[in-house]
């Protein structure tokens, strides 16, 4: 893919991945098209160019660090928001759907994070990454084996085999329910 539109930033950031991190080319070219994207989205959201402008249309070469400095958490959640709302899925479809998959979604808002991480960290041009970091996923709650009893409304005697059959029952099953009170 030709990255010639690309503003040096960008491009010194897809080299960092595909030479240092060893990401493929077709990572890094994913990485471009999902940033490409974004930039473009800020371009028309900040009116740097016509609002009636094409987003395919829009160029980035132009965009500098300040520009990037600029950048919100508010305008990552309205290109978010565009993303899930108002972006087609297949632009060739006689009937548009709108609204990117969570998986799409989810792709380029790690390379957002990934891209500002890189300016924050390693190119050190940015002084505060305005993409907080992925909130991390809570853990099931493991049940204790006395509220076992309530999902299995035969063990009520305490016959050892019946015991021995429930724990069986239950580290077959996983015994882990989440945790529903809130």
């Amino acid at each position: 893919m030709d990255y010639t539109d690309a503003p040096q930033v960008l491009r010194d950031f897809l080299t960092y991945h595909e030479t240092i991190c060893g990401h493929s080319k077709a990572t890094v070219d994913q990485y471009y098209l999902d940033l490409r994207m974004f930039l473009r989205f800020l371009k028309l959201e900040r009116g740097l160019v016509p609002r009636a402008a094409n987003l395919d249309e829009i160029p980035i070469h132009d965009i500098d660090v300040a520009f990037l400095r600029a950048v919100t958490l508010t305008e990552v959640y309205n290109f978010l928001a565009y993303l899930s709302r108002d972006r087609i899925k297949q632009s060739n479809a006689h009937e548009p759907e709108y609204g990117l998959s969570a998986n799409s979604r989810a792709r380029k808002i790690a390379a957002i994070r990934s891209f500002f991480k890189y300016l924050t960290m390693k190119a050190k041009l940015l002084e505060e990454n305005p993409v907080p970091p992925r909130s991390p996923r809570r853990s099931p709650t493991i049940s204790h084996w006395t509220r076992a009893n309530g999902f299995c409304p035969w063990r009520t005697g305490k016959i050892r085999s019946e015991i021995i059959v429930s724990c069986v029952f239950f580290s077959t099953a996983g015994c882990v329910f989440r945790n529903l009170s809130v």
